[in-house]
């Protein structure tokens, strides 16, 4: 019963929110209902109401839901829907977590979206890739992104 009624005040208080400003959802608010354990709920209106949020709201949701990698995949797949284009924060921290779960399909195509829009990665960026194909054994990727490193003039971290 609690658990119901904490829903249908989320619910209530997230349509508030979207309904009346017509907007994005704010960090403190996603922040505050994460906090409250309500994540689940919260989780289904958004995809339910579909919800516009900004980069940094997903931003925030990534980093909450880290390793939890269903969850992760739907925010990105919500993302996408949105037609938001994430930072490069959140390239890094989805090829992270993609990488973990041994995901290198979806890696490679943040990797490949990053090239169409010309973003390089940076030094952070390029460690967690080679620990992703490090981690796979795919050793000529290793070996082809120390080199792409070298050709940009970036010093490894490690």
């Amino acid at each position: 019963l609690w658990e119901s009624q904490m829903a249908s005040l989320l619910s209530q208080a997230l349509r508030k929110i979207y309904l009346g400003h017509k907007q994005l959802l704010t960090n403190r608010v996603i922040e505050t209902r994460l906090k409250t354990r309500l994540e689940v709920p919260m989780l289904e209106l958004m995809k339910k109401e579909e919800l516009r949020m900004r980069t940094r709201d997903f931003d925030v949701l990534f980093s909450y839901f880290y390793g939890r990698i269903e969850i992760v995949e739907e925010l990105w797949e919500m993302m996408k829907r949105q037609g938001k284009e994430p930072n490069l924060y959140i390239r890094r921290s989805l090829i992270h977590q993609f990488g973990k779960a041994g995901r290198m399909k979806e890696v490679e195509n943040i990797v490949d979206r990053m090239k169409q829009l010309n973003i390089n990665p940076d030094v952070r960026t390029f460690s967690v890739l080679i620990d992703c194909y490090g981690k796979a054994k795919n050793f000529d990727e290793v070996s082809r992104l120390r080199n792409e490193m070298a050709q940009l003039n970036i010093t490894p971290n490690i």
